[in-house]
């Protein structure tokens, strides 16, 4: 019996596509989960902000851009009040994550 399956069709299903087929393209926001950077600006310390579970918030030290942030989930963009987040200490992802 022959299968009326291509290799291309099964190596589509084996990726993340759009419907019709097309590659999901990458987020500009996943720069904040894989270089632990800041998607506008670059700055790698952020102001610890409200936690929930395994998420937080975070915002940039540089720029003042607002996250949610729960890897290995894509980010987010926020807009919560400045009043919420502890402006004083900037930290990397790394210390918040740890602390």
């Amino acid at each position: 019996m022959t299968s009326n399956h291509d290799s291309t069709s099964a190596q589509q299903t084996e990726s993340p596509h759009e419907p019709g087929g097309l590659p999901v393209p990458p987020s500009p926001l996943d720069r904040l989960n894989d270089e632990c950077v800041c998607p506008d600006c670059g700055s790698a310390h952020f102001n610890r902000g409200p936690t929930a579970g395994l998420s937080l918030n975070v915002r940039c030290a540089g720029c003042g851009s607002k996250f949610w942030y729960s890897p290995p989930f894509t980010p987010a963009r926020i807009d919560n009040p400045d009043c919420v987040y502890q402006l004083g200490t900037r930290l990397t992802l790394e210390q918040i994550l740890t602390h």
